[in-house]
């Protein structure tokens, strides 16, 4: 309801000017004293002032009386002032602040733990309530909040405008509402318009929009800019990623993006704490390099606990921080106890078989001298060895007599360790292996997902193999196989790890506090190793011979499972001083990585996930499958559908990143805001939900955009203020002036029988009066 104030106004009206009802009025008087003093008689010159005085009053009564006087009620209304609120999310950023001890303070007096430009604003209103109360006398108050639409806010208070106040628009169109709301207002302008923004706006920072509409009616607008240009000191983790699912004692990595702001120079803590048992498992430093510090941090963890541990990654807090609340969050990992069933076969008992069983064999106890983390064996050990006498396998506790001849048998184990076994067409001797064992080794590494890790010797891996299943699962080409021969043998080639080694976690088996160089160790006098990759294949060291590399380690993907070749049989050789230390961890962890197939048997083969889950405007949308068990899905079958609930759909294939790893993606560009959910076309139960916002990634912090504000005063004829600066404000505003929108109908004097009784019994009396000194002084 319009609130109108009411003034009464006393008038007249006459069909000449004013000025010439006064000119007469004057010539009247000096006409009757320029006369009665004049005049003959016996009166004394004071009678004749008085005579003068009555008659000359008596005219002006009856032209008084000629002017037609009247009363007006006419009704005003104070004139608007509008005040426009951005309702983004950008005020949810927090910023550098110019007075910390006095925001902090009248925050703390609110309960609001977080300075930011939103909680600021609040707080700043409710403390110059006053001077919002001072405007509501003297303007019409109207508010609205911008964000993506306008949204009027009807208030009495300060505080009940307050606490309609929000940031929760996804994209500010500050400058296209604001310049609907000045043309709708065009017919009944406000006074002025006072805009609360941090001028962050998707469309046009310049408000080029709303300058033109308000240069077109001459309303000012007067910004006040919330935030600042520098940003607040804050540390927090944006996102967690590790394997949710790995084996006890597995060496975990936790990829942890961390960003900061306002802390070049300083040094960030980051913890790992178990939610459950309350204790910390991890503690890294890292360097904060730059005020607008963004990276993805690794922290390497061993889980030795099994069960599902809940975690909290976390970043200590550090001094002048003031929102701690964005610092940690969780994440579950499964870590599973279950034991590793591992075949050890070979031809002959070589020094690299020995110690292979020796150490996969040893029983779960701790032993003196001996790595705490190798006091749990997980390892259940089966050993087969072709030259071993037939009663071997009964004083033997890990030995079996033959290897497995069906698949059934061989599906029993979860990595095979494949030495120098001999085939059957390799010389008259019996019992090597035939193409029906090598084919159900094929079926357990393709289709059942196991490990296989081939050792290469110098008797018949791989050179026999070259025309068998066996050399279509090696990593690497046998048609071009290199070996050192005569007096090389007396020469150790040491390996080094690739830059694909260094990023392969099972390679790092050094302690917390140091890492190791492979170069370091003792290198094998004897390998088997060809620069003939297959196209998945990942050299993870490599040796020189004749001043070329050679790869020495690789590892691939085939089919479900993974296969390791070790190009050289001489691991053995890293236990020297070391106390099998670098020789059990390296081998512990290619096992637990090669039987990581178990951690996902008989779960769904294929994983459908994003890389985000939250996207904003134009940015595009990444969808990745993992496949664990291809036997599944089908390669061709790989199509996914988008929908959202507006009806949109599409479909399209994701495409492998590299042959045979198992790993396929797709990238959506141009989606518009909405919630979509993508599931592949055969099989609906494998889907994953994301959703982009029309935001113009209003999330991400960005300074006050002051000139734009500035720009916008100066143009449309305003002042720019900051919010700190808003008790100024007023001055900066149009004085106080009424505007009329109407009356009542004017109650004329004469028109009132009381009121022209007097005025004539008043002429009546003056006559009279003149009469009576008259005959006083007889003057008749």
């Amino acid at each position: 309801m319009l609130e109108t104030v009411q003034q009464r106004e006393l008038g007249y009206s006459l069909p000449v000017h004013w000025a010439w009802v006064l000119v007469a009025g004057l010539a009247m008087t000096w006409l009757v004293f320029h006369v009665y003093l004049r005049e003959r008689g016996p009166g004394s010159k004071k009678t004749r002032w008085l005579l003068s005085l009555l008659r000359s009053l008596t005219c002006l009564l009856v032209l008084l009386a000629s002017m037609n006087w009247h009363v007006v009620n006419k009704r005003f209304r104070k004139p608007e002032l509008m005040l426009i609120f951005d309702q983004s999310q950008s005020l949810q950023h927090l910023d550098g602040l110019e007075d910390s001890p006095g925001i902090l303070e009248n925050l703390a007096r609110r309960k609001w733990d977080r300075p930011n430009r939103l909680n600021i604003l609040k707080a700043e209103l409710l403390e110059r309530s006053a001077l919002l109360e001072q405007l509501g006398k003297q303007f019409r108050l109207t508010a609205y909040g911008v964000g993506e639409t306008v949204r009027p806010l009807p208030f009495s208070q300060p505080s009940g405008l307050v606490d309609q106040l929000e940031a929760e628009a996804g994209q500010s169109r500050i400058d296209q509402l604001t310049s609907r709301l000045i043309r709708q207002s065009a017919g009944n302008p406000p006074e002025a318009i006072l805009l609360f923004s941090d001028g962050l706006d998707s469309g046009n920072p310049k408000f080029q929009s709303s300058i033109r509409a308000a240069q077109a009616i001459g309303v000012p607008i007067h910004p006040v800019g919330l935030g600042s240009m520098t940003p607040a000191r804050d540390l927090l983790i944006e996102n967690v990623q590790a394997n949710p699912k790995v084996f006890i004692e597995d060496l975990v990595e936790f990829r942890v993006a961390v960003a900061a702001s306002g802390f070049a120079g300083k040094t960030a803590r980051i913890e790992i704490v178990d939610v459950e048992a309350g204790e910390k498992l991890l503690e890294q430093e890292i360097k904060l390099t730059s005020d607008q510090y963004r990276n993805l941090v690794r922290c390497r963890l061993r889980m030795k606990r099994a069960g599902k541990r809940k975690l909290r990654i976390r970043a200590a807090r550090l001094e002048g921080e003031f929102d701690t609340g964005n610092n940690q969050q969780e994440f579950t990992v499964e870590v599973m106890g279950d034991p590793i069933k591992v075949l050890l076969a070979a031809s002959y008992p070589s020094r690299e078989f020995h110690y292979l069983k020796q150490f996969l064999g040893r029983e779960s106890r701790p032993r003196p001298g001996e790595p705490v983390e190798f006091a749990r064996n997980r390892i259940e050990l089966h050993t087969h060895l072709q030259q071993a006498d037939i009663e071997y396998a009964n004083v033997d506790r890990h030995a079996i007599q033959l290897f497995p001849v069906t698949k059934k048998q061989l599906f029993e184990y979860d990595v095979i360790l494949f030495c120098d076994l001999k085939p059957n067409w390799a010389g008259d001797v019996a019992g090597g292996l035939g193409q029906n064992e090598l084919a159900h080794l094929q079926t357990f590494v393709e289709d059942h997902g196991g490990g296989l890790a081939v050792i290469a010797g110098p008797r018949f891996t791989p050179s026999a193999y070259s025309r068998s299943s066996l050399a279509e699962l090696l990593p690497i080409g046998l048609d071009k196989l290199t070996s050192p021969a005569g007096e090389n043998l007396e020469q150790a080639f040491p390996i080094r790890r690739t830059g694909p080694g260094r990023a392969f976690l099972p390679m790092e088996i050094g302690t917390d506090d140091d890492e190791i160089q492979y170069s370091g160790f003792p290198g094998p006098f004897w390998f088997a190793s060809s620069s003939e990759l297959k196209a998945s294949a990942r050299v993870l060291a490599e040796l020189d011979h004749n001043g070329r590399p050679l790869p020495a380690i690789v590892v691939h993907n085939v089919g479900n499972g993974s296969v390791l070749y070790h190009a050289f049989p001489a691991t053995w050789r890293w236990r020297y001083r070391t106390n099998e230390l670098y020789f059990g961890r390296y081998w512990s962890q290619m096992i637990q990585y090669l039987a990581s197939r178990k951690l996902t048997r008989g779960e769904k083969g294929i994983l459908l996930e994003t890389d985000r889950k939250q996207y904003f405007r134009d940015e595009p949308v990444m969808l990745i499958a993992r496949l664990s068990d291809r036997s599944t899905v089908a390669d061709q079958d790989l199509r996914v559908k988008i929908e959202n609930r507006s009806g949109f759909q599409r479909i399209l294939p994701i495409r492998s990143v590299s042959q045979n790893q198992g790993s396929f993606s797709a990238e959506l560009n141009q989606l518009s805001p909405g919630e979509y959910e993508a599931f592949l076309t055969n099989d609906p139960e494998v889907s994953t939900r994301f959703s982009i916002s029309g935001s113009s990634r209003e999330n991400i912090r960005q300074p006050l955009n002051e000139v734009g504000l500035q720009n916008l005063a100066r143009k449309s004829g305003g002042t720019y203020c900051r919010i700190h600066q808003f008790a100024k404000v007023q001055d900066s505003l149009p004085g106080n002036r009424l505007i009329e929108i109407g009356g009542e109908p004017p109650w004329v004097f004469w028109q009132q029988w009381e009121l022209a009784t007097l005025f004539g019994s008043l002429i009546l009396f003056l006559l009279t009066a003149e009469w009576w000194v008259r005959k006083r002084s007889s003057m008749l």
